[in-house]
């Protein structure tokens, strides 16, 4: 398991590094108000949804046979999915300009 979570994550690399390297060739800027303000939007949310994703951990982790190290280990891996969801929803819907 631990393996396949490396290579996932050697692979995002690679691919986020190989966008970057195609993006500078082309002489499109590194980052500009869009991308910042999809990170922003994308960076509170996701910190909200956390929050609750953790109160839901720590409801059920009596339920649950892990140890300490493991549940904080799922919710790590947890906020990260669920930035990467909100940000990937974010990037290809849009949002409303406030």
């Amino acid at each position: 398991m631990e393996n396949i979570i490396l290579v996932v994550i050697a692979v995002l690399g690679l691919l986020i590094l190989f966008r970057r390297i195609g993006s500078i060739r082309k002489g499109e800027p590194s980052s500009d108000e869009l991308s910042k303000l999809i990170l922003q939007k994308a960076s509170s949310l996701s910190f909200y949804v956390s929050l609750y994703f953790w109160i839901f951990i720590s409801y059920f982790s009596d339920n649950l046979n892990f140890e300490t190290s493991q549940i904080i280990n799922y919710g790590v891996i947890g906020m990260v999915i669920i930035f990467t969801v909100i940000w990937v929803v974010l990037k290809f819907f849009g949002f409303k300009n406030d």
